[in-house]
């Protein structure tokens, strides 16, 4: 199975590949694990210095610049000055991190790849799905922006998603609630640890 790992703020150098990020640490670990037994490509963000491609253990890591991206999301000075209405920041519009969505689900498409995980971001799941319609898409949720953000929106992007993953049960549960159409591709999967 081909499989994409996508999330734009973890970084994984090439140089000294010292993790401190949690969520790339979870990648990292998880990924690893899967690269076993299938062809898995991790998404990131290139920071100065990184490759823009390379390979460890088994797992194919992908970076692109953000430059960008990150000149897009300095307008999120609107938001502090209370210029967006609270349920829709800027990290609730199309523009958060755009440019990397695009590259990514360009890169799945060419890669052909059957599953596309990504990390949160609600906005890259229509762009993902338009250019590789038959891939599997599973949004996992690490914090309560799904329920806290313009519930009319994060529906109609989450109708998209194939699966939808909450870090603990009590997340998981308020997606359940506030999306109960979806509750039946609502699952919990709790970051473990190594014994």
């Amino acid at each position: 199975m081909k499989i994409g790992w996508v999330y734009p703020h973890s970084r994984f150098p090439s140089a000294d590949f010292q993790l401190f990020d949690a969520l790339a640490i979870v990648t990292y670990e998880l990924t690893r694990r899967l690269a076993r037994t299938n062809d898995v490509t991790v998404y990131a963000r290139q920071g100065k210095g990184d490759l823009p491609s390379e390979t460890r253990e088994g797992v194919e890591f992908r970076r692109f610049p953000q430059t960008l991206d990150r000149l897009i999301w300095s307008l999120n000075v609107v938001d502090r000055f209370g210029l967006t209405p609270p349920s829709r920041p800027l990290r609730m519009t199309d523009l958060y991190y755009r440019v990397f969505a695009e590259r990514v689900a360009r890169d799945a498409a060419k890669r052909r790849l059957d599953v596309i995980h990504i990390y949160g971001t609600t906005n890259f799941i229509p762009v993902i799905r338009r250019h590789n319609p038959g891939a599997v898409i599973v949004l996992h949720s690490h914090d309560h922006a799904l329920v806290d953000f313009d519930h009319e929106l994060t529906a109609a992007r989450l109708a998209d998603a194939s699966l939808i993953l909450g870090c603990s049960e009590t997340l998981t549960r308020a997606v359940q609630t506030t999306f109960p159409n979806l509750a039946g591709r609502t699952h919990a999967l709790p970051n473990g640890v190594d014994e």
